[in-house]
Formats: C-alpha cells, structure tokens, sequence
C-alpha cells in the first residue's frame, strides 16, 4: 500500500492497480459531482457512497460538505482495508462511517464475484465475473436506513456494478422520498435483467426529475440523475443539450 498528498487529503492506494484510475476519476476529473453541476450539497448533508471503493468519492463528500456525515459502503474485504485507512488518515473517523456490506434486495450472504481483468475494482454480486469470489453481507437499502436511523439523505451515490437494479426496484415508496438527488451508474451488461427505463420509470413517478446520459457505444452503460428541483433539472437539461449543440 502506497499513501501520498493528494489535493485536501492523505490517500492510501494500491501502487500499479486499478486504484490509480479510480484516484483519477474521482479528483482530477470529478467524474461523480461533474454528473450533477446544479447540485451543491449543504454544509451538514448526509450523503450515501454504495460502491466506495477506496473511498475516493467519500473523501470528496467530506470536502464539499465539510459539516456533513457520510457512509461509504464497500464489501470487498481487502478494498474495505484501504478505505477504511482512508477514512483514520484523514481525522475522519465519526464522520466518514465506513460500512462492510453491500446493498442489494434482501438481508443475506452472498458471493462477490471478483474482475479479474480489473483487478480490484469492478467485482460484483450479480454476474460471475471470474471463479474467484468471497462471500459478503448484503442488505436492503431500507434496513440500512432504519439501522442507521436516516430520515434525509442528502445524496446517494450507486456504482455496485449491476446491483442497482434489484436495489431501486424493491426499495420502499417512504424510503424513496426520503432521498433527494440520486447519481446512479447503471450496468445492463453486467445484470442481464436490468433494465435503465426501469429505473426511470419508478423516479420519475415518485416525483423526481430524471437526466439520463448513455455512456457505452452499446448503450448498456450509463448515469441516471435524479432530482427533486425543477429548477435544478432544467438547468442541466439545457446544459447537457448545448453540450451537444457544440461538441
């Protein structure tokens, strides 16, 4: 394990691995908060990660909202050993609550299939990637509200490689709401059965307004953004048309 200065913060990484792509997502170019340009979370937010990895993501949470709470949920056992690193070096312990479990439909064991190509980054609960795998705790997004006693949360942030879909579909109405802007990474071709306009479908009825963007050539990959502001959600929508306009 390597630790360098990075921006604001102290990072632990593993040297020559997928890490140092997902340290570059996450501060040189913000991929996760440049999604959602309207949005500015308040000094105290309380803010979801499902998907932390290394926790690169949480840490720029903590810089944004600098008063806020934040949990960043990661089931991998040797990435959870990294980020929660992470989460001590930076003076963030109470803050930044590290959580060794994966969301998904139901309370559970299950196995995490590990990217074997990847390395460290991209293991998943629902497609077998590789014969290498280690069993994690899963749980349900309402019962990780009711566990940590959430009644707002700010932002939730997906990126669990095809979980999303069994995740959002069997989430609660009264948990939905309490949620105000959602990033979500979908992966179709990861889970087979997933399906994007799903997801839009459930948001958009529950009274969000839904951005979408396809990121893959075929069109499996992509964000879903998701926003209660109208205001907020034409402001992008105008943004994410001029871009194209003169790209």
């Amino acid at each position: 394990m390597k630790q360098v200065p990075y921006k604001n913060f102290i990072v632990n990484f593993r040297e020559n691995t997928a890490d140092e792509a997902v340290l570059e997502h996450s501060f040189d170019r913000d991929i996760f908060f440049s999604s959602i340009p309207y949005y500015t979370p308040p000094a105290n937010a309380i803010i979801i990660d499902v998907g932390a990895h290394i926790g690169t993501f949480s840490l720029l949470m903590a810089d944004k909202s600098p008063e806020g709470k934040y949990f960043a949920l990661e089931p991998a056992e040797d990435t959870y050993t990294v980020l929660e690193k992470n989460v001590v070096d930076n003076n963030l312990v109470g803050r930044l609550i590290p959580c060794k479990i994966a969301l998904f439909n139901k309370n559970s064991k299950v196995k995490l299939y590990h990217d074997e190509y990847s390395g460290n980054w991209g293991h998943s609960i629902v497609n077998r990637l590789s014969k290498t795998f280690e069993e994690v705790t899963t749980i349900t997004l309402d019962s990780f509200f009711e566990h940590h006693q959430i009644s707002h949360c700010d932002l939730i942030k997906f990126n669990c490689e095809g979980a999303e879909f069994k995740i959002i579909e069997n989430v609660s109405k009264s948990v939905l709401n309490k949620i105000n802007t959602w990033v979500i990474l979908y992966h179709e071709d990861l889970e087979m059965k997933g399906n994007h306009t799903a997801i839009i479908k459930r948001l958009k009825s529950n009274g969000y307004f839904v951005n979408l963007i396809r990121v893959s050539d075929d069109q499996k990959r992509g964000w879903i953004t998701a926003t209660k502001n109208y205001r907020q959600y034409i402001w992008f929508s105008l943004r994410s048309k001029m871009n194209r306009i003169f790209k």
